[in-house]
């Protein structure tokens, strides 16, 4: 759980920081890159049980989507666009993991 506090005051000093200094978005990078290490350690986990579940990258996605909201949001950035390919890739997510837990089910019925 302290990571995830980290993680989350990072996520806050690099938002402040933007606001205040016009930092370039470069370093969004990597925020971005150390955020989604982070979020997949917690949410997967360390053991290979945990890694197979495919509804756990739906949960990932939405936690990652919040992340971005709130800096187009505090960034004053036109959100509408990024809701409208977050909805979609969404979508088109869900019926991935769909597909892959209806796969799951019929090898299950076979075997």
């Amino acid at each position: 759980m302290g990571i995830l506090v980290v993680t989350i005051l990072l996520y806050a000093a690099y938002l402040y920081a933007s606001l205040v200094y016009n930092i370039d978005q470069i370093f969004w990078i990597l925020v971005i890159l150390f955020t989604g290490s982070t979020l997949s350690k917690i949410i997967y986990g360390e053991r290979k049980a945990n890694q197979k579940d495919p509804v756990r990258l739906l949960v990932f996605y939405v936690i990652a989507c919040a992340f971005i909201f709130v800096r187009y949001l505090v960034l004053d950035y036109p959100i509408l666009p990024i809701l409208k390919g977050s909805i979609i890739l969404g979508i088109l997510l869900i019926f991935f993991v769909l597909g892959i837990k209806w796969s799951q089910s019929k090898q299950n019925s076979d075997n």
